[in-house]
């Protein structure tokens, strides 16, 4: 079974994140089962120290807590809010977070 996660934020532990999941031959046996489906950003043109395909990255978070596709939703944005919001969205939405 694969589950699809989502990354809201790719700043420095957001990038750290993509790579360690992106890293497959590295990567721990219990997280085998896991695919990156989405990754929040606020600029999709910033260059980024992980290269992820374009269709991966979108600006609207609300879109990703609320994409009935995404297994678990990993916060990595820094701050209260609006991370706070979407967290408590994603867990009405039933997500892992």
């Amino acid at each position: 079974m694969v589950f699809k996660i989502a990354l809201l934020g790719l700043g420095t532990v957001g990038t750290g994140t993509a790579k360690i999941l992106l890293d497959t031959a590295g990567r721990n046996p219990l997280l085998q089962g896991i695919e990156i489906a989405k990754v929040g950003v606020r600029s999709l043109d910033k260059p980024r120290e992980v290269q992820l395909p374009l269709e991966l990255m979108t600006t609207d978070l609300e879109e990703i807590v609320t994409n009935p596709e995404i297994d678990i939703v990993v916060e990595l944005l820094g701050g209260l809010e609006p991370a706070r919001s979407l967290m408590l969205k994603a867990i009405a939405q039933g997500k892992h977070i």
